[in-house]
Formats: C-alpha cells, sequence, structure tokens
C-alpha cells in the first residue's frame, strides 16, 4: 500500500506550521520522476516551520493512461492520509464508501500545476484534451475511448466543484506546449495545459501563469509562479495565525463518541466522511485549533486538522462572529413534532415518470390528412436522432422549421414527432408565443415530470430554471442524479418573436428541441443555431394527394386534373387547400364545381392570387377567407370572439361560462355545441376534450386564420368596438378577482386562484396588443370598466407573485388606458395608486411608498364622502397608509388611521373579527417600534385566537396565520423568551411551507429566523439547510438583496463555526458589498459589521 513519506520534519511540532502533502509521480518522456533533494529549493519559498510528505502516483503515460489512473489513486493517497494520522476509524469509514467529510473541512489549500479541468463545453478545450491521450494511440479509432476517458474527467472536475471546499484555491497554467512524446509516425507530440484548461468551477479560484519550463519549475528562481505559490502558502498560514490570536471557534466533529466538556457533561456526535480527493495536485493541510467551547484541551496536534500552537486560548472573540454557547438555559430542544418544520427541502417526489407526455390536447394523436414532406421528415430524423455517432450525452440536437403562415410547420412537427416518439422518453411541446404562455408551461412542465409539487410550484423563474437543469442532466432520479438518463424532446411551436424563447432555451440541453417560427432569422446561429429548414409550398403530387384525403375523393386521372387545376390556383398553400377541402365539403361542390366558381370570382376580381392584406411579411390569400364564406351568424359571431384570444390554447369555460356577458345579437348560447361543430368540420378551429370523465375542453385555432378574420374585424370599427368588449366580458366571469371591494371578510385565496389566473393571462395580454393597434378614435369606446378592473387585476396578480416589473407595467398601462376612458372612474385611479405603494414599500422605497399611499387613500376619502358605502376599501386605506407611515417613522399618526380603520371595519354589514387581522398586527408594529413589546404580543395573540376559533390551530387558510406566528416569533426573541421564539418561528416555517411552498419570500424570512434558533442550538446542519434554503429564495429577486445579505452573514458565521475562516471571509466579503448597496456612507470594514448592521437596510416589518 501507497504511503505518505515524510520528507522534511518540522522545527517545532508544538508551534504553529504547515502539513505541505505533494501529491506527484505521474511521469512523461521530458518529465522524469523527481530527484533526491528537488524539495530543497522549494522549501526556500515555503514558510518557517513546514512539515513536507510526499505521496507518489506512480503513473507512466506510456502504459496506455488513462485520467481514471489518477483517479483510482486517490483511495491510496485517503488510506494514506488516516493512517499517518491514526484516524483507524475514519480509515474503516472510508473502505465502508462513507464521506470523509472532516478531512474535506482540514484542506486549507490547493495548489494544481498544469492540471486539466473541464469546465466547458468548448469543442477546443475537447480536443486540447484529447491531443494529451492520443498520443499513443496505434490509431484514430480508439476516439470512444477518449471520449469516455474526457467524460470521466469532466465529471471529476464537476464533482470537485460541489464540494464546497470554501478554501483558497491557486491553479497554475502552462504558457509552453510539453513534448510528451511521439505519434505513430514519429513525429514529436506535445500538449500544453493552458488558461483554459487550468480554470476550475471554483468561485474563488486564482490563476498564475507557469513563466518556466515545468521541468524547472522547483528550481530556485524568481518568476512569477513561483511567487504566486509563496503568496498562497503565506496566506495560508496568516490566515491561521488569524484564528489562533482570536476566539476559539466550536467545530462540529461528528464521530459518534462522547467527549467530555467543561462542566463535566457529555456529547455525542457522529463522523461524517468523503473520499474524493483525487487529481495530480499539490495539497497544503493547516493544522488548525478545533476545540470545543470549554472544551479543557485541545485534539492533537498529530492530527492534520489541528493548527500547533503554544497554547489554547480560552476568551470569548472581540469580533462580531460571535456563537452563543450551549448553556443558554432559556433554550429548549426541538421535539419531533416540532421539527418537521426544519425538515430539508427537497421535492415530495424523487423520480421522474418512464414516460412523460406533455402535450396540447389537440396534438396528442396523430393527423390523419397528413401527407408529403418525406424529404424534409428524413432530414429531421438525421439531425433530431441519437446515432452510434451521435450519442446521447453529446449535447444538445436542435431543428428549426421556418416559414410562412399555414405553411404546415406546425403539421410537420407532429408527424415528426408520432412518427419516432418511440425514440424518447419525455415529450414536451409548449406555445412560444409569448413569454406568459412560456412560462406556464415551464411551470406545468415541473410538475408533470416531479421536479416541483403543486404546491411548490409558485415561481414561474424558479420553475423554469429547474426544468432547464433536468434538460442538462435528465436522470431519472433527479435528486441523487443517478439512475436511468431518460431521452427527450421539446417543442417551441409558434416562436415568430425569437427573442422571447432566450431565457427558456436549454443551452446545457442532452436531448431534441425543435422550433416553428414564421422568422426566417431563427434559422440562423443568432438565435438557435445553423441547422434549419425553410418550408416551401407542397409539390403538385402531395397537393392533390392532400386534397383528395381532404374529400375522400378517387384517384381518376380526370379529378385528378381538376384537383390539381384547384391546387395551382391555390398556389399548393397547405392551409389554403384544407380550408378550400372544407369549403367544397360543406357547400357540396364537385371539384370541378368548385373550379367553376373560383375561376369566376378569379376573373371578377382579375386577380391572379388572392391575397387580402398582409402580416410580417406573409401574405394572407383569400383561400383563407373562401371559409368564412356562407358561415351562419352565430359562427362568425364565435369565431371573431376565438380571434382575438390566445391561439395556443382557449378554454371553453371562457366562451360559455357567461355568454350574456358579451352583449352580441348572434352569439351562440343555448347553440353553442352547433356553432361550434361549424366551425370544427370546417376546420377553421379545432376541438380536444381533457377526459371522458371530465370534459373540460380546449380549443385552438390556427394563427393566420386568426390573422384574416382580424384583418376583417378592423375594416369596421362598430365590429371592433362590439366584439373587444364582447372577449373583455367573457374572461371578467372566468377570472377570480380579488380587488372588488368586500363588506365582511374575504378568504386569502391567492394561492389557489394563481393556477387559474396564469391560463387566463395569454389572453389578456393579446387584448392588450390589440387595443394597442386601435385607433386613437376607437379606444375611448374599448377603455370600459370591464377592461380596466381586469388590467387592475393582473396588476395585483403580480405584485402576488412579487413581480416588480410586470406589476408596475401594468399599473401604467392601467393609469394610461383610463386617461383614454370617456368616465373617470376614482376606484381605479384609487386602485393602481395604492398597487404602486405596495410594490414600492415592497421594494424599500418608502418615501415613494408613502406618497402613492396618501394619494390613494384621498381618493377613498373623497369617494366614502360622496357615497357613504362602507366597504373593505375604505378601511384597508387607513391601515396600509398608516404601515407606511411607520414606515417612514411616524408612528403616531399611524396608529390614530389604524384606530379609524378598525371603526370602519366593524361598520361593516357583515362584519368579522377576522377582519381584525390587519389593524391588530399593524399596531402589534407600533408597540414595538415605541418599545412596547408585550402590548404587541397581547395584539397578536388575540388576532391568533380569532384565527384559531375559526380555523383551529392547524390553520392553513392563506398565510395570515403564518404571519401572526412569524412577529410573535420577532417580539418574543426581543424580549428574550428564546424558547417560545424558537416555538413561533417554527410553526411559522411550517404554516408558510404549507401554503406558499417552499420557495416563497416568508419562507425564506422564517428559514432566516429558524436558522438564528438552531445555530444557537450548535444544530449547525439544521442551519446549514435552511440557510442554503434561505438564500436561494432571496437570490431569485434583486428587491431581495437586504435579505439576502443579511442570509450570507449569518452563513459566514456559520462556515466560521465549521472551521472554515477562508470561505467565511468570503461570505462576509460578499455580504458586505451587498449591503452598501442600501446604506449612503459606510467606510467600515466588513470584520467590523455586525447583525444589527445588516437588519437595518431590511424594512422593520420584514426582518
Amino acid at each position: 500500500m501507497a504511503e505518505l513519506i515524510e520528507t522534511i520534519t518540522a522545527d517545532d511540532p508544538d508551534e504553529l506550521g504547515i502539513d505541505l502533502i505533494v501529491v506527484h509521480g505521474v511521469k512523461t518522456c521530458s518529465l522524469q520522476p523527481l530527484n533526491d533533494g528537488w524539495y530543497d529549493p522549494m522549501f526556500k519559498r515555503t514558510p518557517p516551520n513546514t512539515r513536507l510528505l510526499e505521496y507518489d502516483v506512480d503513473l507512466d503515460l506510456s502504459e496506455n493512461f488513462m485520467w481514471k489512473d489518477i483517479q483510482d489513486r486517490s483511495t491510496g493517497l485517503v488510506q494514506a492520509i488516516c493512517i499517518e494520522y491514526k484516524d483507524i476509524k475514519a480509515l474503516v469509514r472510508f473502505e465502508l464508501q462513507d464521506n470523509l467529510k472532516n478531512y474535506l473541512k482540514a484542506i486549507s489549500g490547493i495548489a494544481f500545476f498544469a492540471t486539466p479541468h473541464i469546465t466547458t463545453c468548448r469543442d477546443d478545450t475537447s480536443q486540447q484534451l484529447a491531443s494529451i491521450l492520443r498520443y499513443q494511440s496505434a490509431s484514430l479509432s480508439e476516439g470512444l475511448f477518449i471520449e469516455n476517458d474526457l467524460t470521466s474527467l469532466a465529471w471529476s472536475s464537476l464533482k470537485f466543484a460541489e464540494l464546497k471546499l470554501h478554501c483558497p484555491i491557486l491553479s497554475c497554467y502552462e504558457q509552453t506546449p510539453i513534448k510528451i512524446g511521439h505519434d505513430i509516425l514519429g513525429r514529436p507530440w506535445s500538449a500544453l495545459a493552458d488558461e483554459p484548461l487550468a480554470r476550475t468551477a471554483v468561485f474563488d479560484g486564482k490563476l498564475v501563469a507557469i513563466d518556466t519550463e515545468l521541468g524547472s519549475l522547483l528550481e530556485a528562481s524568481d518568476c512569477l509562479v513561483h511567487c504566486g505559490f509563496e503568496e498562497f502558502l503565506a496566506g495560508i498560514l496568516s490566515s491561521a495565525k488569524e484564528k489562533r490570536e482570536g476566539c476559539v471557534i466550536p467545530l462540529p466533529v461528528r464521530d459518534n463518541t462522547q467527549t467530555e466538556v467543561g462542566d463535566g457533561t457529555t456529547t455525542t456526535t457522529e463522523q461524517e466522511a468523503s473520499s474524493d480527493l483525487s487529481f495530480n495536485q499539490l495539497a497544503s493541510f493547516s493544522r488548525r485549533s478545533a476545540t470545543v467551547i470549554n472544551s479543557p484541551s485541545p485534539l492533537s496536534p498529530q492530527n492534520p486538522c489541528v493548527v500547533r500552537t503554544a497554547s489554547q486560548p480560552n476568551s470569548e472573540s472581540s469580533s462580531s462572529f460571535v456563537v452563543i454557547s450551549q448553556q443558554d438555559s432559556s433554550f429548549a430542544s426541538i421535539t419531533s413534532a416540532e421539527f418537521r418544520a426544519i425538515t430539508p427541502f427537497k421535492s415530495e417526489a424523487s423520480k421522474v415518470p418512464d414516460t412523460v407526455h406533455y402535450l396540447p390536447l389537440a396534438h396528442q394523436q396523430p393527423n390523419p390528412d397528413f401527407v408529403g414532406r418525406r424529404v424534409v421528415l428524413e432530414q429531421m430524423e438525421r439531425c433530431l436522432l441519437s446515432t452510434k455517432s451521435n450519442c446521447e450525452d453529446s449535447g444538445l440536437r436542435s431543428c428549426v422549421l421556418s416559414g410562412a403562415a399555414g405553411i404546415g410547420k406546425t403539421q410537420l412537427a407532429l408527424q415528426f414527432l408520432h412518427r419516432q416518439q418511440s425514440h424518447f422518453d419525455v415529450v414536451l411541446w409548449v406555445s412560444a408565443q409569448s413569454i406568459d404562455s412560456l412560462s406556464v408551461a415551464f411551470s406545468e412542465i415541473a410538475i408533470k415530470l416531479g421536479l416541483e409539487t403543486k404546491e411548490n410550484a409558485k415561481d414561474p423563474v424558479a420553475s423554469r430554471e429547474i426544468v432547464k437543469g433536468w434538460l442538462a442532466e435528465p436522470f431519472q432520479d433527479f435528486q441523487m442524479h443517478q439512475g436511468a438518463r431518460l431521452s427527450w424532446i421539446l417543442f417551441f411551436d409558434g416562436a415568430d418573436e425569437p427573442d422571447i424563447v432566450h431565457d427558456f432555451w436549454p443551452y446545457d440541453g442532452q436531448g431534441s428541441v425543435v422550433v416553428t417560427s414564421r422568422d426566417p432569422m431563427a434559422r440562423s446561429n443568432i438565435y438557435f443555431g445553423e441547422t434549419g429548414i425553410k418550408l416551401d409550398t407542397l409539390d403538385e403530387e402531395d397537393a392533390v394527394a392532400l386534397f383528395q384525403r381532404l374529400l375522400e375523393s378517387g384517384t381518376s386521372p380526370e379529378s385528378y386534373q381538376v384537383l390539381l387545376e384547384v391546387a395551382k390556383k391555390l398556389d399548393y398553400y397547405p392551409l389554403a387547400i384544407v380550408h378550400m377541402a372544407s369549403v367544397m365539403r360543406r357547400l357540396g361542390y364537385t371539384p370541378a364545381r368548385f373550379l367553376q366558381v373560383y375561376q369566376s370570382e378569379y376573373q371578377q376580381r382579375g386577380l391572379h392570387a388572392f391575397k387580402v392584406g398582409t402580416r410580417q411579411g406573409c401574405e394572407l390569400t383569400l383561400a383563407a377567407l373562401w371559409a368564412l364564406k356562407d358561415m351562419s351568424a352565430g359562427a362568425a359571431r364565435l369565431l371573431s370572439v376565438i380571434s382575438l384570444l390566445d391561439s395556443g390554447s382557449i378554454s371553453e369555460a371562457i366562451l360559455t361560462t357567461a355568454p350574456e356577458r358579451t352583449k352580441l345579437e348572434d352569439y351562440p348560447s343555448l347553440n353553442f355545441e352547433h356553432k361550434l361543430s361549424e366551425l370544427t368540420s370546417s376546420s377553421i378551429v379545432f376541438r380536444k376534450a381533457q377526459s371522458i370523465i371530465h370534459a373540460q375542453n380546449e380549443i385552438t385555432i390556427h394563427s393566420l386564420t386568426q390573422d384574416v378574420v382580424r384583418s376583417q374585424l378592423l375594416g369596421s370599427e362598430s365590429q371592433t368596438v362590439a366584439v373587444f368588449n364582447a372577449t373583455i366580458g367573457l374572461l371578467t366571469a372566468v377570472w377570480p378577482y380579488v380587488t372588488r371591494p368586500q363588506f365582511g371578510y374575504h378568504a386569502d385565496n391567492r394561492i389557489a386562484r394563481w393556477d387559474q389566473c396564469e391560463k387566463i393571462l395569454p389572453h389578456i395580454k393579446r387584448l392588450r396588443e390589440m387595443y394597442g393597434i386601435l385607433s386613437e378614435s376607437v379606444r375611448p369606446c374599448c377603455a370600459t370598466l370591464d377592461y380596466l378592473d381586469i388590467l387592475s387585476e393582473v396588476a395585483w396578480y403580480h405584485f402576488e407573485r412579487f413581480n416588480p416589473e410586470e406589476c408596475m407595467d401594468y399599473v401604467q398601462a392601467t393609469l394610461t388606458t383610463h386617461s383614454d376612458s370617456k368616465e373617470y372612474h376614482p376606484r381605479i385611479v384609487a386602485g393602481q395608486y395604492g398597487t404602486w405603494a405596495q410594490i414600492a414599500l415592497r421594494t424599500n422605497q418608502c418615501e415613494l411608498g408613502l406618497e402613492k399611499m396618501q394619494e390613494h387613500l384621498k381618493i377613498r376619502e373623497s369617494i366614502f364622502a360622496e357615497t357613504g358605502v362602507v366597504d373593505s376599501h375604505i378601511a384597508a386605506a387607513y391601515s396600509e397608509t398608516a404601515r407606511a407611515m411607520l414606515m417612514n417613522g411616524m408612528s403616531s399618526e399611524a396608529r390614530t388611521l389604524i384606530h379609524r380603520s378598525i371603526d370602519l371595519r366593524k361598520q361593516m354589514t357583515k362584519f368579522s373579527r377576522l377582519q381584525l387581522h390587519s389593524p391588530l398586527m399593524y399596531l402589534s408594529w407600533i408597540d414595538c417600534y415605541e418599545g412596547s413589546h408585550q402590548d404587541a404580543v397581547d395584539k397578536l395573540l388575540e388576532a391568533l385566537q380569532d384565527r384559531e376559533v375559526e380555523f383551529g390551530r392547524d390553520d392553513q387558510e392563506g398565510m395570515r396565520a403564518g404571519e401572526l406566528l412569524y412577529y410573535l416569533g420577532q417580539v418574543r426573541n426581543s424580549q428574550g423568551f428564546l424558547k417560545d421564539s424558537f416555538q413561533y418561528h417554527q410553526r411559522a416555517l411550517s404554516q408558510f411551507r404549507a401554503t406558499s411552498g417552499e420557495d416563497d419570500f416568508y419562507t425564506g424570512l422564517a428559514c432566516y429566523q429558524v436558522a438564528g434558533h438552531t445555530m444557537r442550538e450548535s444544530d449547525l446542519s439544521v442551519t446549514e439547510t435552511l440557510l442554503e434554503q434561505a438564500i436561494k429564495i432571496f437570490s431569485r429577486v434583486k428587491y431581495n438583496e437586504p435579505q439576502l445579505a443579511r442570509a450570507m452573514f449569518q452563513q459566514s458565521k456559520l462556515l466560521l463555526c465549521q472551521g472554515d475562516d477562508v470561505g467565511a471571509r468570503s461570505l462576509l466579503e460578499r455580504s458586505a458589498v451587498l449591503r452598501r448597496q442600501y446604506v449612503d456612507f459606510d467606510l467600515r470594514l466588513a470584520e467590523e459589521l455586525e447583525e444589527r448592521d445588516f437588519e437595518d437596510v431590511i424594512v422593520f416589518w420584514l426582518r
């Protein structure tokens, strides 16, 4: 068995020093084994009192070397370390393939010399690495052998980054190629571990150039790499000195052994481990202090984790990194029931199903009338299907189908799917017509794949990134990154604006992607790569075949010629042929009769090809209009409404829930089914039932047909106004409103309604686009109260989801549309100022929030003075203005307004004590602000009792109970009742997770607070989980940076407790940088900051 050889002993084992473990022994033609005395020049660069140990990998590149050979040597290296430092128990656990995590935490730094890493998918990087392996091959047929080895190295590079060592990483790259042998023709073969290859995936990694020959690297010459290495070692020793001179930090050692602490009690710990020590590296181990607080004796100086010190200080730190001892008598242990609130944040599901199909209802079956396109289908197969030379893990395969509207892009993609469906485990089809439709689809896909539960999929951005992450590593067991790799194909249908697909594109994906787009630029490498196919019209044979299949006609030469003549008149355009065939069937025309009528129409108009306009360069042919000819009035009305909605998926509930709201004379109500069948039989729209049991049908329509109908609709202003307002009326019947006035308690159903809102949003966005192109004379007729109401609702929806930009976009759109309206609607204007104020307050713009909230209150008061009606709007206006005042330090004024709000609520016709939730909570904030903490507790308990009477202790009616529990935890913590505070914070976290989801902002707040308790209890494992979750949540939105800075500061304290000085300092600096963005002038160093400094940049009610 290989062992560590002590080459140089330490001058004084009892003093501070460094153990330097040198891993070497990869020999090439030009780099021979190290000679005796090689270490003498190097030790001129090391700090005093350094001990040198070496480990010989003993590998020769001429003996069929593979990178995996170096990785295999890591086993011997770890075993040698275990034996050297007498940790036989760790050695036994290592042989059982457990993790040696404590050894990883003991590493104070790692230096790589000309050691390659793979952190990029660039071809030149792979080729450079392949050249290192290929020189000794007898032929170039060993490409697969090399590719597998490169994959192994890439995996090791990734796993190295995932270790999160938080120690200095120095990687030295070559500038001069080194000869490593000769090829089969005798030519010299050289390789270069240049800067891209030497770059690690570690956040704080540093790169230094090797500005000398690799063979003379250890000679005593003053070159850049030596200076960099000397500075690297000096930094490690300096960090150890700072720790020795500061406080003794508790380092959790988990080895299932009992350790006696200062008061005579015992603690039980459990060993953790990791075996991922590999690579041709120079690893330095700092022997650092690792004693428990109040422990009378240090760990053995022979342990590589221990810094040799003359004495062990036992005093509290003067810095802000203070860890409270376990001797806090007010802190209680966690019960098993309470512990459920702080379990790891993982999805309930753990595996992706064997097969997953996410398809629109209309696409779940192949089109029986599809013909032709054989050459294109074969081209798609070569591009998208795996072959021996194009294996599953070779990267992303994409194909772009572009062409004019109605040319058959979607049908071709659908045909390819159903022909090749057996090649894919996962099939995903999304409408790419808008960002909203893409966001909804990716959220549903995350749930469909089992990556998120429905309860937790509340953040569209997070769901999008989770899906993209799985597409990059499509393991069936996605949590453990193991198991079968599932093959997948993703369709972006209707990406006519390619830019909006950018954020959803799986750049690192390991599968196939198909894009359909009208934009010819989509085929270029500006967007989706160079693999693209431009679709033209059908050839003669396929066009006639399509006619025959649609008309179920014979194949006689006479009929063939007539159909060919008709196809020529239609320019062999697929969608035109489909529509004309529908007209011929409905009117009972034979091909010859139709041709005669069509000829007459042609002669009257004197046109060669019937055009009715263009859209983005795509011609709108008369053929599409022919399908509208002789249509009944009811079907035409229904079609006109459908043409204004998003074409991808239209729920029939929108069209049928409240037909009376359309106020259209011919709109179908009782005879809806009959009129819809008229449209489906003409292939104008397509219908598909979701299921036999629950028949919630959906309708789709081709965008070209919508364009034609709209072009006719816009020709008449009266029709435009009537149909636009009718469509708005239908949407108002299905939108789940929350901003309309209430006269009693309004249930908190914001989470439950989000799914319904998301499905309606694409239609509202389409109507906004429609409104934007209306003439100035038409807009006032469309700026109705219903339209303003629904725009206002969308603004509030985005506030609930905390999408500040989208929220303000709809606030401004509502106010702009209101300026077009014929009437003044004070309720709408007041509502927008209120929403604006809420966004300002939520994003720490306190003065702006107060300004807008006062404008909101002023309008509400004028409405109340005029009508005398007491409703939720006027009551909430007083309490929310009070909150804005309090955030600006006006506590006395705020208290007066809240009491006014309470009085008004009690006057409502359907008053319930549940309506006092917000006023009592805001009064408790004022009490805290003024120092009356017990009064604050009393008010919060009063509000909580009201809810428990109605909903029980396990209240999951929205997140209101969670808010009360959270603030109770805050106040009790301020009073010093840590046990009570911990219990309230745990209950708040449990309630937020159950109602808002694991990724909600308030869940992040609760995670942070509970982490403070568990850290005080020295349960650092749970603390780490909670802080990681909080940081993940706060990292998603820029406006959460104050909370993010505070959580990162707390995590830096955790790392210090775990003995990771370097990682703690790095995280502290990053948190300080974030904080500086929110303070006017503060020249203090990061280490001078305390937790209250981070609290000060957070609005007090979110602390």
